[in-house]
Parts: structure tokens; sequence; C-alpha cells
């Protein structure tokens, strides 16, 4: 009888919103990956946001918090779809900010999701006809990708780029936890554990996001941002947790085609093109420092 009424309860629900002129947003983003190689406009695609920055997201929301107090009177509950409660707003003064930060994250990604990246990958598409193949050379010698994944992660770029996000999400979602447990074995931080019954599991994604020993190093590699990001993209309660919601066959077919999974799209392509990035950033500084004869 519950699980009946928390379904029919989603009804009497109303929905909140506000408008925002993007086109302005669109246009730039447009022109920032037109008139380019394939490559080239790819790596401008990723170049042309960024993650949400933390210290802006954490004083956003003690802003808020200070402005409206109300809300500490009243903490937030968070539903699915079908009523059911999957997250309280936490006691704690310190994890309660941090279920702000994510939730005011999520509407920073909706935006650079419908603003920025949708009218920037349709635009590349109009001007080319690109292969799964054509993202190897992005991920092939890649830190980040494990041999024998270089392919898998391709189809879910590909897929991605051409708009099939259900494929994407499916295929990219599971590499990237591969990737970063990749990453942590390289540089020596051990990424499973042995039971008392002798059984060795791998970390999943949610403990690698989570514990400090995993944590520490993957920021100190990828940035604050990008790892928090990820944590509320994939795997925070607070945020679009599609890491597990997916891996639990709990999203519709129609969320798959949402802003979050979009974003997840090209995160996941930002994520696999930082090697490149860095490499040519690299070669343009050496260029730019090296003296031209007259």
């Amino acid at each position: 009888m519950l699980l009946q009424y928390q379904e029919r309860s989603t009804c009497e629900l109303r929905t909140v919103s506000t408008s925002i002129d993007l086109t302005e947003v669109a246009e730039r983003a447009v022109q920032h990956v037109t008139g380019k190689p394939f490559l080239e406009a790819i790596l401008s695609l990723v170049s042309v946001a960024k993650s949400p920055n933390v210290e802006k997201l954490r004083k956003q929301a003690e802003n808020i918090r200070k402005k409206y107090v109300g809300q500490s009177l009243f903490p937030k509950i968070y539903l699915n779809a079908m009523g059911r409660v999957i997250a309280r707003q936490p006691l704690n003064a310190d994890e309660s900010l941090i279920a702000d930060m994510h939730t005011n994250a999520n509407h920073s990604r909706s935006v650079c999701a419908q603003g920025v990246i949708e009218p920037a990958r349709q635009a590349i598409i109009s001007e080319h006809n690109p292969r799964v193949h054509d993202f190897v050379s992005i991920l092939e010698n890649n830190r980040l990708v494990p041999v024998g994944r270089e392919i898998i992660v391709a189809r879910g770029l590909h897929a991605g780029l051409y708009g099939d996000f259900l494929s994407s999400a499916h295929l990219l979602i599971p590499q990237i936890e591969s990737s970063l447990r990749f990453v942590l074995a390289q540089i020596g931080v051990i990424t499973s554990a042995i039971d008392d019954d002798g059984v060795q599991d791998e970390y999943n994604i949610n403990r690698m996001l989570s514990s400090e020993t995993c944590t520490g190093p993957l920021t100190q590699l990828f940035g604050e941002d990008l790892m928090f990001d990820l944590r509320g993209l994939l795997v925070e309660r607070f945020g679009a947790n599609l890491r597990n919601t997916l891996a639990h066959g709990l999203i519709d077919h129609d969320v798959f085609y949402s802003a979050d999974v979009c974003y997840c799209w090209w995160l996941g392509l930002r994520f696999y093109s930082l090697p490149t990035l860095v490499a040519a950033r690299r070669s343009q500084k050496a260029e730019d420092s090296t003296p031209h004869r007259s």
C-alpha cells in the first residue's frame, strides 16, 4: 500500500522552473567548433566548457543558506520517479553543505548541456561524418585507457556524438570506472581488497570516488573540480547518480536523452581527451618559447 501511495503522490508534485536565454552562449559554442578538422573540432568541444568550480559551488551554497534561513528548518527530501525517498538532507552542517553543492552542480550541468554541448555537438556532425575509428587516435597509447578497451570507449564516444546517449552511457560509464582503477594502479594505489573468505574483489567507483585513499591521488592528477563533477554525476545521491541507477536498471528510456546523460557523454569525451589536450598545450608552449629568426 505504501508503494502504491508513493507512486500516486508524484502526480501531485509541481514543477518549479525558470527560463534562461542561451542563444548567445550557443552561438559562441558553435563558432568555437566549426570550420576545423574533425580532431581539432573535438578538442575544441571538450575545451568549450569546464566542470563546475568547487569553490564557487561552495560560496553559492553558503550564500543561499544565509539568504533562505528556512531551508535549514525544513530539510529537503529527494524522491525518485516512483515517489520513493532516495535521500534526505543530512543533519550535519558540512555534509548538508556538500549536498547543496551537488544540487547546484546539477543545475550548472543542465545549463551547460543544453546551451553549450548540444549546439556544439550538432555543429560538428553537420560538418563531419566520423566513424568509430576516428576516435581511436585519441585513445591509442592513452594512459587513461587499458589496452584492449580502445574500441569500447571509441564506440561510446561515437554513439554520443550522434546523439545515441542510451548506447553511449552503457558503454562509457563502466569504462570510466575501469579507467579510474587503471590510473590508480599505475601510481601504486591498491584497488582491490581480500575479504574474510579470501575472495579478492576490485573496488567499485563508489568507493574510488569517496575513499580518501583513492580520491587524494586522483584529485592531484585531475583536479578537484573534475573529481567533484564525476562524483556528483555518477555516484552521488544528491547529484545525478547515473552509474548506480544505470547499473540497477532504474533509468527509463527517455531519461537517457536528458541533459545529465548528454553531459556525461561530454565529460567522458573530455576525460579521455585530457592526455591529448596536455600534449597539445605543451607543444604550443614549446613553440611559443622557441626564438624565431627574423
